[in-house]
């Protein structure tokens, strides 16, 4: 039911082979890739999650980026549970043996929204080929999943909710 609302009647099959290789895709590099930006912004976040506080003169990006990571962090906490100790000089968390989970759980809110924009993508475009180009290369799209998926940017939150004003 939910899947024939989410796609147009023509060729289903088609965009959800489209969606399954571009979740394959997202999902295979989120354990195993990580940058400086999904380090920063997860440690300030991590100050509120397990201190209570943010260093303000820390803050290189706007607030509601510690805040929505805080809130997914306090989300996903019960399956981090050594992520609030890692963090000294001897052993960051980013080289500790459940790199691979916290990466993962880190980013995999970005899905949600890398997904609200695909199927927007679908709603907007009313040319049925058009739609299912666009569709296509939303999914394998290498500036999303490099800037999302491997560099842990939180690009992709405030790009789903700027559609509306360019309407």
């Amino acid at each position: 039911m939910l899947i024939k609302k989410l796609f147009p009647e023509e060729k289903r099959d088609v965009y959800l082979k489209w969606i399954l290789i571009g979740l394959l895709i997202r999902l295979s590099l989120m354990p195993f890739t990580v940058h400086g930006d999904i380090i920063g912004i997860n440690w300030l976040a991590r100050g509120l999650v397990y201190h209570g506080y943010v260093p303000v003169k820390r803050m290189d990006y706007p607030p509601l980026v510690y805040f929505t990571a805080f809130f997914f962090q306090r989300v996903f906490k019960p399956a981090m549970p050594l992520f609030g100790q890692w963090w000294d000089a001897t052993q960051p968390w980013f080289i500790g043996p459940h790199v691979g989970r916290y990466l993962f759980l880190l980013k995999s809110y970005y899905l949600i929204f890398d997904l609200g924009i695909a199927f927007l993508l679908l709603r907007l475009i009313v040319d049925n080929q058009k739609r299912l180009l666009a569709f296509k290369l939303w999914m394998t799209n290498p500036v999303v999943i490099l800037v999302c998926y491997m560099h842990g940017q939180y690009d992709i939150v405030p790009t789903f909710f700027v559609w509306k004003t360019g309407r």
